[in-house]
């Protein structure tokens, strides 16, 4: 009976110990959390398109927990933060998502992001499409249909660059293969017909489709050079 409780004592003194042990750990974890916090500072930041104006409902992540939003003047703010290294992530719809490493030193840095819009993309690849820098105009073209890759004028902008006639490797059955599939989903502009009028002449030798093609052109569009073109196919 005595051994028994010697053991019973034993135990309740180790049970304490253990207790008292958790506490300090506990309470070493929060003074090294409140250290942190104690480190911490606000990390300001401005988000803006490519003509310089603000931009406003951008989501900006500098981790999976640490999120927020530029306001209306594109100004955003990340409270609590600690000096380190960050992979930053930033978006919204109509412009690009901007990923970078982001080193934050202490308190009183500005972060300036610069989001390109898909506009400013589109007018770009049409300078480089007119300069015949072909692949050039090709990267910002990419660009643009990772943020809207249903757009029909940038998927017609895709096949017009595919078959740039000055260009050497130019590939009108991948052109064609665009057009068609726009003209599926019920794409009804000029632009389009007169391309597929092109193609039909000149690569496939197909006269009677130029002229169906050119028929329809000229039913949404009144062009005298598409008259004259017509006239001449058809041997007038």
């Amino acid at each position: 009976m005595a051994s028994s409780t010697r053991f019973a004592s034993r135990l309740a003194r180790l049970g304490a110990a253990g207790l008292l042990l958790a506490s300090l750990v506990s309470l070493s974890a929060c003074a090294s959390v409140q250290a942190r916090l104690m480190n911490a500072f606000p990390f300001y930041g401005m988000a803006y398109d490519d003509n310089g104006q603000a931009a406003a409902d951008v989501e900006v992540r500098l981790s999976e927990e640490l999120v927020t939003m530029s306001d209306f003047n594109g100004r955003f703010v990340f409270n609590d933060i600690l000096p380190g290294d960050y992979q930053l992530v930033a978006g919204k719809p109509g412009l690009e998502t901007l990923r970078q490493s982001v080193k934050v030193s202490g308190q009183g840095d500005v972060l300036y992001l610069r989001l390109v819009s898909l506009n400013g993309l589109y007018v770009s690849f049409t300078e480089e499409f007119c300069g015949r820098q072909w692949q050039a105009a090709a990267g910002y073209l990419e660009r643009a249909l990772a943020i809207d890759p249903a757009s029909g004028l940038l998927r017609y902008a895709q096949a017009s660059l595919l078959y740039a006639p000055l260009r050497a490797d130019r590939d009108w059955a991948a052109a064609e293969a665009i057009l068609l599939a726009l003209l599926a989903e019920g794409a009804r502009e000029p632009a389009l017909f007169r391309l597929l009028a092109d193609i039909a002449e000149f690569d496939k030798l197909d006269i009677p489709a130029a002229i169906d093609y050119l028929n329809r052109y000229l039913q949404l569009e009144y062009d005298s050079a598409v008259v004259e073109r017509l006239g001449r196919l058809r041997g007038e």
